[in-house]
């Protein structure tokens, strides 16, 4: 008979009798099914099981145990690695597309700028005069940058 059936027979049965070896028995209760729960560890077996868990189950845990962190180590720098590329490309990306498309865009706007600058200073001073909205322009630039009379 097995440990794991004679467990289930004195859990079933208080009044059960230990049928194991009479020299591994020892009366440590009042409680007989107490008593032949605890002396079933005093079994052969079970000082078998216990050496084979301490040998074998738990070497093999251990061993699993550093695949598993070696394996979590080896994910966790992989996915750091695709990070940095990632952000590296993301980078790139970015100087690429400032060169692309903001620089245009800035070098549009300041010939725009300038191209504006020269219509108005082209512009007769008592033609400037008369024109309400640009003598507004005139006055809030003015007053803008505190410029003063030349």
């Amino acid at each position: 008979m097995c440990i794991r059936d004679r467990y289930t027979t004195y859990s079933a049965d208080a009044r059960a009798n230990f049928t194991g070896p009479r020299d591994n028995f020892r009366t440590i209760t009042t409680d007989n099914q107490r008593n032949n729960i605890l002396n079933i560890l005093r079994l052969p077996q079970a000082f078998e099981i216990s050496s084979m868990q301490a040998l074998y189950i738990k070497l093999a845990f251990r061993a699993l145990l550093n695949d598993f962190r070696r394996g979590l180590n080896d994910d966790f720098n992989a996915k750091l690695t695709l990070r940095l590329a990632l952000y590296i490309v993301l980078n790139i990306a970015l100087i690429l597309l400032y060169f692309v498309a903001w620089l245009p865009i800035v070098s549009r706007l300041n010939k725009n700028i300038w191209r504006t600058k020269s219509m108005l200073t082209m512009i007769p001073l008592n033609v400037v005069a008369k024109i309400r909205s640009v003598r507004v322009y005139l006055r809030k630039f003015i007053s803008e940058k505190n410029i003063t009379n030349y």
